[in-house]
């Protein structure tokens, strides 16, 4: 009976653990597509797509819409930048290596209030702004300006 005992404490042991492995961490979920957008007042509209891969490199492309002349799909601003990321589930940080914005680089702290494998929010320390963030297939591009109500 004590041996019986002992083995089914050792198969719930090793079951748990194998349930924990395959939980993902915040790392594995922040790789991949992801698109946000902000709205600011009602002239300004701020996307993005930020790509982040296994190998802790990123890619991102901003772009900064105003309402001039009437037409809210008017591009003021495209900005590129490329890097390193990182995360320890609590925050996650980008080192700007290149940027199409600044000539030098640069570190971004976030932190991460809510993330899933499907969505993610984050307070922007710099902006003093919360974001939120959804995961995208890897060809998702910039869908088209919405039409002004």
């Amino acid at each position: 009976m004590g041996v019986t005992r002992w083995l089914l404490f050792l198969l719930l042991a090793l079951t748990a653990g194998a349930a924990d492995a395959r939980k993902p961490t915040a790392e594995n979920m922040l790789v991949g597509r992801w698109y946000g957008e902000y709205y600011q007042d009602k002239t300004w509209r701020l996307e993005w797509i930020v790509d982040r891969r296994a190998d802790k490199t990123f890619s991102m492309e901003l772009r900064i819409y105003g309402d001039v002349y009437g037409d809210p799909c008017w591009m003021r601003r495209l900005y590129k930048s490329a890097g390193t990321w990182s995360s320890d589930g609590n925050t996650y940080s980008n080192r700007v290596l290149t940027s199409s914005f600044r000539e030098s680089s640069f570190v971004e702290n976030h932190k991460i209030t809510k993330l899933t494998e499907k969505s993610m929010r984050y307070w922007d320390r710099m902006d003093q702004t919360e974001y939120t963030d959804t995961k995208v297939a890897d060809d998702f591009a910039f869908p088209a300006c919405p039409a002004k109500d």
